[in-house]
């Protein structure tokens, strides 16, 4: 019975570093669930705009001015609509615009992925 006290500190320290590395797990997840939520509404709301009959290059400007929210200022991950590597010209195929965008990390944490991308396809409304 007089080694309750030192067994409580032993078990503590065996469970701390497995529940710190969950901890750490659980907020990597987030921060990437969070960039690619972001970067698919930015890929969704593009092809919405290209599919009512904006242009690629108004909607370039449109985030230059900040008209159109850039959700990945606040993340990990960097997207920059001015760069052909980041937002290439979306694909207008027939009735069907398929926007891809992808941004790319800053580095800093080496669990997550170097890239993420998303793409979005939407049927191209008519403008009679």
């Amino acid at each position: 019975m007089k080694y309750q006290k030192g067994q409580a500190i032993t078990e503590f320290a065996i469970i701390f570093p497995l529940f710190l590395i969950l901890l750490l797990g659980l907020f990597f997840l987030f921060i990437y669930c969070y960039n690619l939520i972001a970067l698919q509404t930015m890929s969704r709301d593009i092809a919405r705009a290209m599919s009512v009959g904006t242009t690629y290059s108004a909607i370039q400007s449109n985030y230059s001015s900040g008209t159109m929210s850039n959700l990945m200022v606040q993340g990990y991950y960097v997207w920059n609509p001015a760069d052909a590597s980041y937002f290439p010209e979306p694909a207008v195929n027939g009735n069907d615009v398929t926007v891809t965008l992808t941004a790319k990390s800053d580095g800093s944490y080496s669990v997550l992925p170097d890239t993420i991308s998303a793409s979005t396809s939407m049927y191209k409304e008519s403008t009679t």
